[in-house]
């Protein structure tokens, strides 16, 4: 028999490894009643050691009251299960989180991987190019973003001191 007191220990573990001051900001765990009626559990895997992981679906139906179906959907675990199942949701998702040896491990960026979020940020914050002004460097013939003398690129080599990513 599973132990409810350890699958809310076993999941309140999880999400305290994942809080590092940003995550529990923006991600989650949702649990919620449906109304036919049953659980609904959400975990959203973004920027944890999961992400990435893959799941075989689980989906069983013993009778009208006692079903389960979990399965990976973008970056999310989705479980949904019988007015009786909401342990077994957990521990489905606590028993795949497990089979990482590291499972309340965070993951942490590189600091290349730091440097390319902060640089498609200020990207994206810079804004598009609004003319009709041009560009004030040498030779540059792109219009201006708004309050800047400079086009988009020169604005992000100035603040920078090298050229924004090949790919924002």
């Amino acid at each position: 028999m599973i132990n409810m007191e350890t699958v809310l220990s076993d999941l309140q573990a999880w999400y305290a490894a994942q809080c590092d001051g940003e995550w529990e900001h923006e991600f989650g765990i949702e649990i919620k009643t449906m109304d036919n009626p049953g659980w609904s559990l959400r975990v959203n895997l973004e920027d944890t050691l999961l992400e990435d992981k893959s799941f075989g679906e689980v989906k069983r139906q013993d009778s009208k009251d006692s079903w389960v179906q979990c399965f990976i959907e973008g970056k999310y675990f989705i479980g949904f299960g019988g007015p009786h199942q909401l342990t077994e949701l957990l521990t489905i998702f606590l028993d795949w989180a497990k089979t990482e040896p590291d499972w309340l491990a965070v993951q942490y960026e590189t600091e290349e991987q730091a440097r390319d979020r902060k640089d498609k940020e200020l990207w994206a914050v810079l804004g598009d190019e609004v003319g009709p002004e041009l560009c004030r460097a040498e030779n540059c013939t792109h219009p201006h973003i708004r309050y800047s003398a400079f086009c988009r690129r020169h604005h992000f080599e100035m603040m920078r001191g090298y050229a924004p990513p090949e790919d924002v």
